[in-house]
């Protein structure tokens, strides 16, 4: 695979080979005795595991329609990840990592947007995307992951299961219980050095009256790496005085608080309360001032507040042989307030530093599925429900909701609390003019139509056709089908083919705009073909190979708007291998993804609209005082690396007691972004200065030598070329007594401190490529100590 690494900056590239030589022969981990079914468990056995995401039944992951990663209780005790979204960086095979404005943003398949709102995030089974704004964001920047049992990651689209928004992948947060094997009473400290995070959590789990019960509590306070490189300016390097990165946003601690109860195979009910919000954007810090204008606090220019709850109840009747009807209802209710200091004596919390977007979001939703295997066959057919209403954060009167989106949705202009005495001084503040007004909120219907068939000819086939319709009540209604045809070859090898197509609406924000206005529905849609082979020929080894090729019909920011950007051809390939022992584990992943063709909307070829998705064609007029026609330019992806490749060495000694892990992400071929740079390269070599008069030539002759000096800064950090991190871990397990055990667990990421965090892209405005930008990823060394009483 690394021939295809290119020759600049070799030195990289050797030192990333040399450091995975290094530490393929070091010593390897340890958890505790309630995973050792799941650790002892051969390479085989763990490809026969069942899963539960991307289609309506339990499936066998190499005969999933879906491609599945599971990330499980032993990969999380055993974590270097400081958070969800790291976690699920290191181990999902082509998963890219990026930051922009307030969290982390996630790509698969070469789909990333500035908002996650191509992705859905589910908490077992329940969606908690937020759809009017960020997406998929609630729970990705929390750092503690010690109530989560495991993950399953569906890479490719999920419609057919999930309904709108599951265009690029589903993430499927499954949290612990009381059935799973767990200590009765456990208690855990976790200090991070560097962000000084500090955190505690108490878990209890236990039988009453035939019911398992589960409690899990957790809080942690994290103060940030102080003085990040952020790289914004190409003009003069690392920004000044940057605010922290990764701090807990209006200073308020994550918290998590989970109850589970299950009565047998009967019911379960549960319920679930997550706080985040942590500091991302690449701004200054800012002085507050008192009421004399005295300096009196340093705080972070730019802040998220997120908290959000859900509570689910399920229940399973037995209607007949091999017939069940399950009943599923769950109400969630998630806050978002974005703050930017702008007037230094009003306090951060002010209602003067909110920035566009305070509101809550409450959805309720019911289900009914029916259940029934028959011969040779077996089908599951339902219908769902579910309620949106977008209101005022919590707490808060209606006069409190902000929404932005071209116009600012608010209660009324004359109630409103963003237009009682404006200060003149606050920009971006929304007037009359460009008010719409809501009342007290917003509310979405959307009816679905679920239904998945099995049909097994034979031993050897099996035939799964399924298909989502979804009729909201804001939109045209939404149809994604999928057809899988599976073949077990032979002993040792599994072929899956599937095609499908999944749809999404825009965010309900403007949706609602696009409806009210009477606009045609615009959907995002992709209809993808796959293929599977799964291969465990070799002892304790499983290989899968898949191609896949996805026409996406995409939604993205023209930078005024969300529109239909672009279609796209996109080809994909990807290798996933695992061995497995009982003294060692090794995995290697590596996906490769090429854009086969680029066709922008031909309607927003007017010159003022930019493309994030690629610059391969492109039409766009600058601002500056004397503008850039931006012309199409290469033919790759923005925001993406064409290739990466994930590798993960686990060892295990005295017998499984003591654990080493080590792990690494490399990406490179960053061309689609750097693209870029040769655009507005071409802008200034092609530019016609004869029609200049002489004051003009000379502001040229500036912005010329300015975008010079950016791309020479550039260039000198070795930017968008390879990318690569380590990460180690370290865990021991001590039985004291046969009622008491200890679990330490070191472990540090980036240890090398190799990693670019790139921002998310969105088209450069100005007479220079100013959305370049990225965060040098600082080192994390931490420390996890859990004791466990039964």
């Amino acid at each position: 695979m690394f021939i295809l690494l290119k020759s600049q900056s070799n030195h990289r590239y050797l030192s990333c080979l040399l450091v995975m030589a290094t530490f393929s022969h070091t010593l390897f981990a340890a958890t505790s005795e309630n995973l050792q079914d799941l650790m002892e468990l051969s390479a085989e056995e763990l490809l026969s595991t069942k899963v539960s995401t991307g289609s309506l039944r339990e499936s066998i992951g190499a005969k999933s329609a879906s491609a599945v990663t599971i990330i499980d209780r032993a990969d999380i005790e055993l974590t270097s990840a400081r958070s969800l979204a790291n976690l699920l960086e290191q181990h999902v095979p082509g998963l890219l990592l990026m930051t922009h404005s307030e969290g982390s943003k996630i790509g698969i398949r070469g789909l990333i947007a500035a908002e996650n709102y191509k992705l859905l995030l589910l908490v077992n089974g329940k969606n908690i995307t937020n759809m009017v704004y960020e997406g998929a964001i609630l729970e990705l920047d929390n750092w503690d992951l010690q109530d989560i049992e495991r993950i399953e990651v569906v890479r490719g689209p999920g419609s057919v299961t999930y309904g709108t928004g599951a265009i690029a992948g589903v993430i499927n947060i499954i949290t612990r219980t009381a059935k799973a094997k767990h200590q009765l009473v456990s208690s855990e400290l976790t200090h991070v050095l560097g962000p000084n995070s500090r955190g505690l959590s108490l878990s209890l789990a236990d039988s009453i009256n035939r019911s398992d019960v589960f409690t899990y509590f957790s809080y942690r306070k994290t103060d940030g790496y102080q003085e990040p490189q952020y790289y914004r300016d190409l003009s003069d390097g690392y920004l000044e005085n940057p605010q922290a990165y990764l701090a807990d946003g209006l200073t308020r601690p994550q918290i998590k608080a989970l109850i589970d109860i299950r009565h047998g195979n009967e019911w379960n009910v549960w319920f679930r309360y997550t706080q985040s919000g942590q500091t991302h954007h690449f701004n200054p810090q800012i002085v507050l001032s008192d009421l004399n204008g005295n300096p009196n606090e340093e705080v972070s220019r730019r802040q998220v507040g997120i908290r959000g709850a859900i509570a689910s109840f399920n229940r399973k009747f037995s209607l007949a042989e091999n017939q069940s009807l399950k009943t599923e209802f769950s109400f969630d209710s998630q806050e978002y307030i974005r703050y930017r200091v702008r007037a230094e004596e009003y306090r951060i919390s002010s209602s003067n530093n909110i920035d566009q977007y305070a509101f809550s979001q409450n959805r309720s939703s019911a289900s009914l599925l029916y259940q029934g295997k028959f011969d040779r066959t077996e089908l599951i057919t339902g219908y769902q429900m579910n309620h949106i209403t977008v209101e005022a954060p919590w707490g808060k009167s209606r006069d409190h909701i902000w929404i932005y989106e071209g116009v600012d949705f608010l209660s009324d202009v004359e109630k409103s609390v963003y237009l009682q005495n404006p200060d003149p001084r606050i920009d971006r503040l929304p007037t009359a003019e460009t008010a719409e007004e809501i009342g007290s909120g917003l509310e979405f219907i959307t009816h679905s139509h679920l239904l998945e068939s099995i049909f097994n000819p034979s031993e050897r086939w099996h035939l799964i056709y399924a298909h989502r319709l979804d009729i909201p009540d804001i939109s045209d209604p939404m149809f994604s089908p999928r057809l899988s045809l599976g073949l077990q070859v032979n002993e040792t090898n599994y072929g899956v083919v599937t095609a499908q197509r999944a749809s999404r609406m825009m965010p309900l924000r403007a949706q609602y705009l696009n409806h009210k206005y009477e606009e045609k529905s615009k959907h995002e849609t992709i209809d993808g073909l796959e293929i599977s082979l799964t291969n465990t020929s070799i002892p304790k080894t499983t290989v899968n190979f898949r191609a896949f090729y996805n026409r996406v019909h995409s939604v993205g920011f023209t930078g005024q708007n969300l529109e239909l950007l672009a279609d796209l051809g996109l080809l994909g390939l990807e290798l996933d291998a695992a061995y497995k022992s009982y003294h060692r584990e090794f995995r290697l992943s590596h996906s490769f993804l090429d854009p086969i063709s680029v066709d922008m909307n031909e309607g927003l070829k007017d010159g003022t609209n930019r493309n994030n998705i690629s610059f391969a064609d492109y039409y766009y007029q600058t601002r500056g005082d004397v503008p850039l026609l931006l012309e199409s330019y290469g033919d790759d992806l923005n925001n993406w690396s064409n290739q990466s490749t994930k590798l993960m060495y686990i060892e295990n000694l005295l017998n499984r007691r003591l654990r080493f892990l080590a792990n690494m992400q490399i990406y490179w071929n960053y061309q689609g972004s750097y693209d870029e740079m040769g655009m507005y390269e071409n802008a200034y070599a092609n530019f016609d200065t004869s029609v200049l008069q002489d004051a003009e030539l000379e502001a040229f002759e500036s912005q010329r030598l300015d975008f010079l000096e950016r791309k020479r800064n550039l260039e000198a950090k070795d930017a968008y070329q390879l990318d690569y991190s380590l990460n180690l871990a370290m865990s021991y397990l001590w039985q004291s007594s046969p009622k008491l055990e200890y679990l330490v667990t070191i472990f540090g990421e980036n240890v090398l401190q190799s990693k670019k965090r790139y921002y998310v892209s969105t088209g450069s405005s100005n007479t220079y490529p100013d959305r370049l930008q990225f965060l040098e990823e600082p080192v994390s060394f931490g420390i996890r100590l859990r004791a466990s009483f039964y």
